[in-house]
Order: structure tokens, then C-alpha cells, then sequence
């Protein structure tokens, strides 16, 4: 399974590129879904493919390149299947062995990674956080930054793209794309965010199809709220994306191509948690990243977040060490101290 953080972005390398196609019409062959495997089915002049509960949407197959935590450093282009609709979708990577379902049925986002063999599923949480770290974060080299000479903060912020006020600039540049994809003559639309470079997208209304993918980016985690207004105006159906995710730790660099696209009838089941999956819960509880203590995930009374990883601290003079030991070993240096061993059985739990 994926380290935590790392989830919660992965679902936005699939949404990102592919979530907008969720009823465009397509003149293809229909498929049936059912118990996790692809079937033919009969064509339309055969036998009725598509039944009364099934869900119209749009099967995708992609190549994703750039996924941290992959071989190759992430270079490797991965094939991915994404079977969508208005509100639901789900991600098969056969490379990563685990599947990705996130759904927007409900009064709240569910989005859940499941094992390969379906015994298993974790449930992803909390994925607003992965904005609202980063800004902290922000405010935080904002404030660094000014306070060192004036003759330095220029280039300081141009380096970290940020703005003297706080704010973040999204500027949205559209052309007519030179090439095709898939045969389809795409508009080219690119985001800039205080001047670097966050979507590069090509999308096509040949389908002659509204349909808003902005629900499934908002849901996600992957971009700023300023970004997200901008991505909202966007129309057209989205066929290739380069793009960067910006979080507390690492800048992530995607880059998302279709090779096919299909209108598929889906069974409802096949967006839903295998049968007698057993939910992989996690600790509400972690250690100190300086003494060991455990501190409640919840409420923690210190929270860094290094490499896309959150490290609590049971108190603010815990959280000042670690960050002092952090800047005397260099970024690379500092990690949590290793957590306690639980008292053994039988010894009263002392100290």
C-alpha cells in the first residue's frame, strides 16, 4: 500500500486529466463490468448491453509518467485504467497492485485504496489537508524570507514563486493546439500561478458534451483554491495534461495521455468495496518526533510536515529541537527518533 500522503495525491493523477469525460458520447462497442473484470458485451444490434441500474460513463486508458515512489524515479510511463461517471470513479493500477475508488454521491467525498486481490482497503481522509499544509508552509517561507536583507528577497521569491503580499496570481493563456490527440483538434489551455507552471492541458469539444470535471478536482487535493477557479472555467473534454502538484514537501511533475476512450455502460457494484474487504485502520495516535511521547493525531501540540509526511509533537519546546537538530544536520538529516517499546506485559505499565 501507499505510504499516506502519497495516496491522498495519486487520486488526483488520475482525476486530473481524465474525471471531465463522464458522459461525453463516444460511437463505440458497449462493455459490461462486473466482479472486477471486463467483459464484451453483446452490441447493440446483438442484445441489450446496457441494463436499468447500470451507470453511464466512460472508460479511459492512460499513461501516466512521473508517479513519485515508481521505478525509474517516476520516468516510466505507467498504464492505468479509469472507468468514470458523473460521480464516481475508479483507477486500476496493475503496476502499483491496488485499485482507486473515489465517490461524490454522497453528502461527503469517499476515496478508498484497495489491495489488488480486494482483501483489503484503506480509507483515504482529510484530503483539504494537502492544500492547507502547503499554505501554512508558504506563510511560513513568506515570513523567513522577509525578514532577510532586502537586497536578497527578490530572487528569494522569485525562487519560491510567492509574492510579497501572500497572495498567488493565476494567470490562464488559451490557443488552438498544433497537434491532435486521438484524432480530435484540441483547444490548448495553460495555468500559471505566480508565474510557474501548474496545468498544461489539451481538451477537445468535438463531442459536443458540457460535462464539469471541476467537482472531482476540488475534491482531490491537488491544486490551490486559486488554481481551481481558474481550472472551473475551463470547457472541453481533457485528452492530455502535463502538470505539477504542489503540496508541503515535494513538487510532484505528471504528465497524463489517453490512448483510448470509450462510452461505457458500468455496473454500479464495480465502484463499490470488494465483499469482506477488511479496512486497514490507522493509528489515531503517533509518536513524538523528539521524545517518543504519543501525542493524539487530532490535536497534536506541534505538526511539521517534511517530505509530504506529517511528524507530531507532544509539545512546542519538542517541535523547536527537532527543527533546531534539523537545521544543524541539513534538510536530509533530521528524522523522528525511533518510537518507545511498548512496556512489556506484566510490569504495571511503569515508567
Amino acid at each position: 500500500m501507499l505510504s499516506s500522503s502519497v495516496r491522498s495525491v495519486v487520486v488526483a493523477y488520475g482525476c486530473v486529466i481524465l474525471c471531465g469525460w463522464a458522459s461525453a458520447t463516444f460511437a463505440a462497442p458497449q462493455e459490461a463490468v462486473t466482479g472486477g473484470a471486463v467483459t464484451a458485451a453483446a452490441r447493440p444490434d446483438q442484445a441489450e448491453a446496457k441494463t436499468a441500474a447500470s451507470l453511464q460513463g466512460l472508460r479511459i486508458r492512460q499513461e501516466t509518467r512521473g508517479i513519485p515512489g515508481r521505478v525509474g524515479d517516476g520516468q516510466q510511463r505507467i498504464a492505468q485504467v479509469i472507468r468514470v461517471t458523473k460521480d464516481r470513479l475508479r483507477l486500476d493500477d496493475p503496476e502499483a497492485g491496488s485499485r482507486l475508488l473515489l465517490r461524490l454521491d454522497g453528502p461527503e467525498p469517499r476515496f478508498y485504496e484497495v489491495t489488488a486481490d480486494g482483501s483489503e482497503y484503506r480509507q483515504g481522509k482529510d484530503l483539504d489537508k494537502i492544500q492547507q499544509d502547503r499554505d501554512r508552509l508558504e506563510k511560513q517561507q513568506l515570513a523567513g524570507i522577509l525578514q532577510e536583507p532586502r537586497a536578497k528577497q527578490d530572487q528569494m521569491l522569485a525562487e519560491a514563486f510567492l509574492r510579497r503580499d501572500g497572495k498567488r496570481e493565476v494567470a490562464v493563456t488559451e490557443k488552438v493546439a498544433d497537434d491532435k490527440v486521438l484524432g480530435h483538434t484540441c483547444k490548448r489551455f495553460i495555468v500559471r500561478e505566480n508565474g510557474r507552471i501548474i496545468v498544461d492541458v489539451y481538451t477537445t469539444e468535438d463531442f459536443g458534451v458540457e460535462i464539469p470535471f471541476f467537482d472531482y478536482y476540488r475534491r482531490v487535493g491537488a491544486f490551490s483554491d486559486e488554481v481551481l477557479k481558474a481550472l472551473q472555467g475551463i470547457r472541453g473534454v481533457p485528452l492530455k495534461a502535463d502538470f505539477s502538484v504542489i503540496t508541503a514537501g515535494l513538487n510532484y511533475d505528471l504528465s497524463v495521455v489517453a490512448t483510448s476512450a470509450a462510452v461505457r455502460p458500468f455496473e454500479p457494484s464495480i465502484f463499490e468495496l470488494p465483499e469482506g474487504a477488511k479496512e486497514i485502520v490507522e493509528s489515531t495516535t503517533a509518536p513524538c518526533g523528539e521524545c517518543s511521547k504519543l501525542v493524539e493525531k487530532a490535536a497534536p501540540p506541534g505538526r511539521l510536515v517534511i517530505n509530504s509526511e506529517p511528524i507530531y509533537f507532544c509539545c512546542k519546546d519538542c517541535r523547536k529541537a527537532f527543527q533546531k537538530r534539523r537545521y544543524q544536520q541539513g534538510p536530509g538529516g533530521a528524522s523522528p527518533k525511533p518510537e518507545r517499546p511498548s512496556p512489556k506485559a506484566g510490569n504495571g505499565g511503569g515508567k
